[in-house]
């Protein structure tokens, strides 16, 4: 992907969010410019990118996702920000041309809702304020916190965000399995004249 900056403006928000996730205490070998995942959300659109995602730890998956990074160009606003959900990232920072949105990434698109909008000489003290609960630490204990039963809520993450791409992952997976199996048995058939044993 080739990051195609509308104005030196939006170029230098970009670098300021990129030194300000670092400045998060992320490690750099997991702050991954040009990230590609599978889009288990959408068939049409099996894949998707964005410029920029900060990881907890590793390995890079929607389980460790923390902070994904959007610039609008088709899309923006809150239909870019659903195009990226199967990222995995509870916070999605949309840089447009002069000003950063930061996001907070529902399951669904009722679920997802932006934060107060700010520009380049407001970017330390946003960062400042959100510190602790932009962190990897703070974030990858949230995210744990989903995937335990019973009631939870916080306000500033969508404890239903991890569960839908999961049931999606379980879903489209069944069906790759089945047609796998499928493929593998009538292959089979067509060499050795017969069906495999066990199988009906």
């Amino acid at each position: 992907m080739f990051l195609d900056f509308s104005s030196d403006t939006q170029a230098h928000l970009f670098e300021a969010v990129f030194q300000r996730i670092e400045r998060l205490g992320y490690r750099k070998e997991l702050i991954l410019k040009e990230y590609g995942f599978v889009n288990w959300f959408d068939p049409f659109t099996p894949s998707r990118s964005v410029p920029l995602a900060a990881f907890a730890t590793e390995p890079p998956s929607y389980n460790t996702a923390c902070i994904g990074v959007v610039i609008p160009n088709r899309a923006h606003g809150s239909q870019l920000v659903k195009g990226v959900r199967a990222l995995g990232a509870p916070y999605v920072l949309e840089i447009g041309q002069n000003r950063v949105i930061p996001w907070i990434v529902g399951k669904d698109e009722s679920r997802t809702k932006p934060e107060p909008a700010f520009g380049l000489g407001d970017i330390d003290r946003v960062f400042g304020e959100n510190k602790e609960r932009w962190s990897a630490k703070t974030i990858l204990r949230d995210k744990n916190i989903a995937i335990r039963p019973g009631p939870r809520q916080l306000d500033f993450i969508d404890l239903g965000l991890i569960p839908a791409i999961e049931e999606n992952v379980r879903t489209k997976l069944h069906a790759y399995i089945k047609e796998s199996i499928y493929s593998a048995r009538q292959a089979y058939i067509q060499a050795f004249r017969k069906a495999p044993e066990g199988s009906s």
